[in-house]
């Protein structure tokens, strides 16, 4: 018997790292950046900001990424990151500098106990209507029934910070102790909306909360930042004859899946009496538009800036239906792939039946991937510009929209998306601004992508909103959304000769994860790899049709958003199907 030892090479356990850091030393800056917040002296703006949205997001990233069921169907890091930071607001683990909420002593009566329901409900029904337009010194007025139907008026106002500062109630024919209750300082001083810290530090007190609101969705900018540089890179970064050649036949598989995926989650919102707008914006449109930070985040923006709800109550319904379709899209894909086998249906790989087009011309060339791999420091400088002065035109172009007073709201965004993909399909950027910004781009989402959903968990999601949202009939929704994208691109892309299950996996499924990572889990689950350049167009340029799409439905829609009046639902369901006839009628399916 031989005595060698076994000479092979066993495989390197790869280092346990955060932030490509080494963990000890990680753990460190962890250390200084959470010792600092939590003795009360974190810097305010960027550098504070910075430092413990990085760090958490880095923390909350990996465990995401590391974690069963979770990194394989429900978005891996980018949930948990959105997910946890919100928890940890939920419940005051960050400082924060909170509107004191009021509460009913144990000894009121029951008639008091009503009032104190009608004015947190009136508070609550303010904040819900004000939204951003919260004046300082101006009254809103909310009017409801008490107890015995007795008026109750409830008066909000606000202070400099848009929180509340007063909140008045005249609650007329109460029982006399209850009206005396009422008007008596221990009731008013609940409402009086005194602001306080959820927490006392060593060294001082923080609202890191705030701090980050201000950097993220105010006055900072932050989110419009990293928006602007992905739309412009990822749209610049890919390959033109990607946009040329495969649009004619591709973009109507999209919208096959488009139009399909709204129909079936409005027709299941109608079955199940959940209101059909909100199926099919707070839904339908989130789960196709490619991800949280090129999709379900500036949809929430667009929301808000047609004043059908807060970016923050839409991002609290919109969240969970990006998981959920996530998680389903990668689910179908496995599943399909073994169901679909046939010849007819099933190209085992190829995208076209005939004239076949090879996805390798379609990639990088390798010399182009040479530029792109050669970093320059200034390079990023000038991405940084360019990106930023796409921006701005797409302001410039919304502008001269909104003056020509047609009623239909375009966002900034939808205007930058064209401008650049005009730029890019007549190739008048030059090649090294391309590079550019591509290189800009790949630094800002591979170092700040999980600081941006930080971000968004901190400033956006309310857990009260999405706990209360959630049903099965909201599972049921996003199943049929993602059922619809892959039999309608499937339908659509047989009819422009395609292999029906791989422009189902393409553009239809590949619209309805979670952008990048979600493509690489649909395209490995349906052993489909290969047709990754067109996943690519999917959650790129189909985010930016649904960017687009949002815009004028909105513009239309918007008011049918949550309401109780079923007659103005069925006067929406006609509206909505106008849109989607025109959007057939562009296409040249109508």
């Amino acid at each position: 018997m031989s005595n060698k030892p076994n000479l092979k090479k066993q495989p390197q356990k790869k280092a346990l790292t955060f932030f490509n850091l080494p963990w000890p030393i990680f753990c460190i800056i962890a250390a200084v950046v959470f010792g600092a917040t939590y003795l009360g002296v974190l810097p305010k703006g960027m550098a504070g900001c910075f430092a413990f949205m990085i760090v958490l997001g880095a923390i909350l990233g990996w465990i995401g990424d590391h974690t069963p069921i979770i990194k394989s169907y429900l978005g891996g890091g980018a949930i948990v990151c959105i997910f946890g930071s919100a928890l940890l607001v939920f419940f005051s683990i960050i400082p924060a500098y909170n509107t004191v909420s009021a509460k009913t002593p144990d000894d009121a009566s029951k008639s008091v106990t009503s009032i104190v329901d009608v004015v947190n409900t009136g508070v609550n029904s303010i904040l819900k209507e004000t939204g951003a337009k919260r004046e300082p010194g101006k009254e809103y007025l909310y009017i409801s029934k008490g107890p015995g139907d007795i008026p109750v008026t409830v008066t909000v106002t606000f202070d400099d910070d848009r929180a509340i500062k007063t909140v008045a109630v005249d609650a007329e024919g109460l029982p006399e102790d209850a009206a005396q209750y009422v008007k008596s300082e221990n009731f008013t001083k609940q409402y009086e909306g005194k602001k306080g810290y959820n927490m006392f530090l060593p060294f001082g007190l923080l609202d890191l909360v705030g701090n980050i609101g201000d950097f993220f969705k105010t006055t900072g900018g932050f989110l419009d930042w990293y928006i602007a540089a992905l739309i412009t890179g990822s749209i610049l970064g890919m390959n033109r004859k990607l946009l040329v050649k495969a649009a004619a036949r591709y973009f109507p598989a999209i919208f096959g899946g488009l139009i399909l995926a709204f129909a079936l989650c409005m027709g299941v919102a109608a079955l199940m009496g959940y209101p059909v707008m909100n199926a099919l914006l707070l839904i339908a449109l989130p789960i196709m538009g490619g991800g949280m930070g090129a999709g379900a985040t500036p949809l929430s923006k667009i929301f808000e800036t047609s004043s059908s709800m807060s970016a923050a109550d839409a991002l609290s319904v919109m969240t969970p239906a990006v998981a959920i379709g996530n998680a389903i899209s990668i689910v179908l894909a496995g599943v399909l792939v073994k169901i679909l086998s046939s010849d007819k249906i099933n190209g085992h790989g190829m995208l076209m039946k005939a004239g076949h087009m090879d996805p390798k011309e379609l990639e990088i060339s390798p010399e182009m991937q040479a530029k792109r791999d050669k970093l320059d420091v200034k390079n990023m400088g000038i991405g940084l510009l360019v990106s930023g002065t796409f921006f701005a035109f797409g302001y410039i172009l919304q502008g001269a929209w909104n003056a020509l007073g047609t009623g239909i709201t375009i966002h900034a965004y939808a205007w930058m998306i064209i401008t650049v993909a005009v730029c890019k399909i007549t190739n008048i950027v030059p090649e090294s601004i391309e590079i550019a910004c591509y290189q800009w781009f790949q630094f800002v989402m591979k170092n700040l992508t999980n600081m941006l959903l930080v971000g968004i968990g901190i400033c956006y999601l309310e857990i009260g909103t999405v706990v209360s949202s959630f049903s099965i009939t909201y599972l049921l929704l996003c199943l049929a959304t993602c059922v619809g994208a892959f039999v309608g691109a499937a339908f659509i892309g047989k009819l422009v000769g395609f292999y029906p299950f791989e422009a189902g996996i393409t553009a239809g499924l590949c619209m309805s994860n979670m952008g990048g990572t979600g493509d690489v889990a649909v395209l490995s689950s349906a052993d489909r790899m290969e047709l990754m350049p067109f996943a690519q167009i999917s959650s790129r340029l189909g985010g930016a049709i649904i960017l687009l799409l949002a815009s004028l439905m909105l513009s239309v829609l918007a008011q049918f958003i949550v309401t109780t009046n079923p007659e103005a639902v069925e006067e929406a369901v006609p509206q909505a199907l106008n849109v989607v006839r025109y959007g057939m009628t562009v296409m040249g399916l109508g």
